[in-house]
């Protein structure tokens, strides 16, 4: 019984969601990832501990009209004032990761960071 609960808890905590729709759209818009990029070429999540919070990564085929926007790194953007932002992006981050971005927050994105 112990065994099934302790193989549940990484799950609960890395619950990010998967955005979609108008909010997709709108945090790509925030990601600063050019004009129009296509929604189906990225991976976008939003944090479960924090929904002010969501991440956007490459995720497309280099075939077609996601070569265009292709990159290997993640942005980041935080919702505030009623508006998705640009917080930072890259594909490594030195800790703290730029941003003020939570711990838990950081943890559930699965932004990864390098002492």
């Amino acid at each position: 019984m112990v065994l099934a609960v302790a193989a549940c808890v990484p799950a609960v905590a890395n619950a990010r969601r998967g955005a979609s729709g108008r909010q997709a759209s709108a945090i790509l818009r925030a990601a600063r990832l050019g004009s129009n990029p296509p929604v189906r070429c990225f991976h976008i999540y939003i944090s479960t501990v924090n929904s002010s919070w969501a991440t956007a990564t490459f995720g497309g085929s280099l075939k077609g009209g996601c070569a265009r926007v292709a990159s290997n790194g993640v942005v980041v953007v935080h919702f505030k004032q009623g508006h998705w932002r640009f917080v930072t992006e890259g594909s490594s981050f030195s800790c703290p990761v730029p941003g003020h971005i939570p711990s838990r927050v950081q943890h559930d994105l699965r932004l990864a960071c390098a002492p």
